[in-house]
């Protein structure tokens, strides 16, 4: 256990943030598993914008999102 204040503090900030973070990454999971299983335009729009949030939140990176993005998007089409 920390025993300096401000690793005192710094403990329970990544305390939140990880719950906020595993919060946002369920988010987006169960958004893409929902459009793959029946893919149709608003989930599509759905999932897009779940991505979008977590990059905005430094959940996942950019590149990640615009793989999936792109993925999702073939298997739309196909």
């Amino acid at each position: 256990m920390p025993v300096i204040k401000s690793a005192k503090k710094a403990l329970r900030q990544s305390g939140r943030n990880r719950l906020s973070n595993d919060k946002r990454r369920q988010d987006f999971r169960e958004a893409i598993k929902g459009f793959r299983e029946s893919p149709t335009l608003k989930l599509l729009s759905g999932a897009y914008s779940s991505l979008d949030r977590a990059v905005d939140n430094k959940v996942i990176h950019l590149n990640r999102a615009s793989r999936l993005k792109a993925n999702l998007q073939k298997l739309l089409k196909g």
